[in-house]
């Protein structure tokens, strides 16, 4: 179980790292796709040494020429990871966007998200399952989406629990 893990921690940023602490080493990450996220759910904009002037002078202009697009692949980049505390972290990249979305006053961004589901959720039979799984097919594995949903993890499950107020 321990090289099994230590190869799903390898997929994600050190930034991410960080705020699975309080999941320790025990977990799986399904990867969910392109979701729209509303911006304030969004956590870790702002860490030193991540949000360079120069990038996000850059993007600004940007989006004042052609504001904030949100067809086509322009959010693959922007990956966030979503705990079951119900809270999306930035995760292997895509700080800038979210951060100037934020201060723009855009309430909702188009991102790829994927989904931390804890081991002490799943029953041994579901843990001893997926570590048969290759470590590069399991974040896709269909199994895992259903296990996802069945702990109701997903994106909309999880946004679902939680009010949203857009004030125009």
């Amino acid at each position: 179980m321990k090289a099994f893990l230590l190869v799903c921690i390898i997929c994600l940023s050190k930034m991410t790292k960080g705020y699975l602490t309080n999941y320790g080493r025990n977990y799986l990450i399904h990867h969910v796709g392109s979701v729209l996220v509303p911006v304030s759910r969004i956590k870790g904009l702002a860490h030193d040494n991540v949000l360079s002037e120069e990038k996000l002078n850059r993007l600004l202009k940007s989006i004042e020429t052609h504001g904030y697009v949100t067809t086509g692949s322009s959010h693959v980049d922007i990956n966030l990871t979503l705990f079951p505390s119900c809270e999306f972290y930035v995760g292997a990249g895509g700080n800038h966007r979210p951060y100037l979305a934020k201060k723009l006053g855009i309430t909702i961004i188009r991102v790829v998200v994927d989904v931390c589901i804890p081991l002490n959720l799943l029953t041994e039979e579901q843990l001893q399952h997926f570590e048969s799984i290759g470590s590069y097919d399991l974040p896709n594995s269909p199994e895992l989406k259903d296990v996802a949903y069945a702990l109701e993890l997903m994106p909309g499950q999880q946004l679902a629990k939680q009010t949203i107020i857009h004030i125009q």
